[in-house]
């Protein structure tokens, strides 16, 4: 059994350790991995080797807002950030929204629709003062797990940048309107 919790801008040490933590297990799941870049919202991916951990991109990320999901232990195995009020060129015409960056879950715990519960979160389970019109995120072409997710979801490809992130892997912008 899992809870499902929204944390905001996470505040508590443990909580932030965790996430940390979490970061670093599913750095290599990322294309590129999250050690070799700055943000989530980045938009060049062309770089070096990168750090071995995900410093830099943990100091931006954690001042996003969370939603996480906690075993029946209360450890955190999963989480989802999004930057509120977000606007960029690839997704202007969709107004400030609410913008996916990151998931994470412990790979022992995936396969259990973790990350659908924390989706459910950001398009419809926010306070009224913080939903927005549309939801946004981006993935990369071979995701194709999160291809197909954002597909079921409801999200319609909005934007594609061929070859963003090296030959043959574009980044896909996505939308879904929530309100």
């Amino acid at each position: 059994m899992y809870t499902i919790e929204y944390l905001g801008v996470p505040e508590k040490q443990a909580d932030l350790d965790a996430i940390f933590a979490l970061l670093c297990a599913c750095d290599g799941d990322f294309v590129p991995p999250l050690s070799q870049r700055e943000s989530p919202y980045q938009k060049t991916f062309a770089g070096g080797e990168g750090q071995k951990k995900p410093f830099a991109y943990f100091e931006t990320m954690k001042r996003q807002k969370f939603v996480c999901a906690r075993d029946e232990g209360g450890n955190m195995v999963a989480f989802l950030t999004f930057k509120p009020l977000y606007t960029c060129p690839e997704l202007a015409a969709y107004g400030p929204n609410n913008y996916m960056t990151t998931a994470c879950v412990y790979p022992e715990h995936r396969g259990r629709g973790l990350v659908s519960r924390l989706y459910d979160v950001v398009e419809a389970g926010l306070p009224e003062n913080e939903k927005t019109d549309y939801v946004t995120t981006r993935t990369w072409s071979t995701n194709a797990a999160q291809v197909h997710a954002f597909g079921k979801r409801g999200y319609e490809i909005v934007a594609v940048i061929q070859d963003d992130r090296g030959p043959g892997v574009d980044t896909i912008y996505y939308a879904k309107k929530v309100r």
